[in-house]
């Protein structure tokens, strides 16, 4: 009975890890008075999911390294597990897509075919 909850506790730990890992991997490309990043932004804070806010205006470099991963120019875009995004409908929808991705912790051609966001795989 012991170890069996003990399987269950480390079972536990790891999904956790997992997700921490994944939340925190999250980098978000906005340029600073862009109302499309900061409406993303508080939703993102309101879903409580974590992410790395990279300015674009403020660092060049990751502006090009953006827009060499996606091959667009517009920001919000988002980095996650092995996809970016850089177009979605809205911002509530993208929010739900970060998070189908967040549960699946990596996106494929069935979890693809569930995203209303446009994807390109890294």
């Amino acid at each position: 009975m012991f170890s069996r909850m003990m399987a269950f506790i480390r079972q536990i730990v790891k999904i956790t890890t997992m997700a921490v890992v994944y939340q925190t991997l999250m980098k978000i490309y906005i340029k600073p008075l862009c109302p499309f990043c900061i409406k993303l932004l508080t939703l993102l804070d309101q879903a409580g999911l974590e992410y790395e806010k990279i300015d674009v205006i403020a660092d060049p470099d990751a502006y090009d390294h953006m827009s060499d991963l996606s091959g667009q120019m517009g920001v919000p875009e988002v980095e996650i597990a092995n996809v970016i995004i850089p177009d979605y409908a809205t911002e509530e929808s993208l929010v739900a897509d970060i998070q189908k991705i967040l549960r699946a912790r990596k996106v494929d051609a069935e979890l693809e075919e569930k995203l209303t966001s446009t994807i390109v795989y890294l």
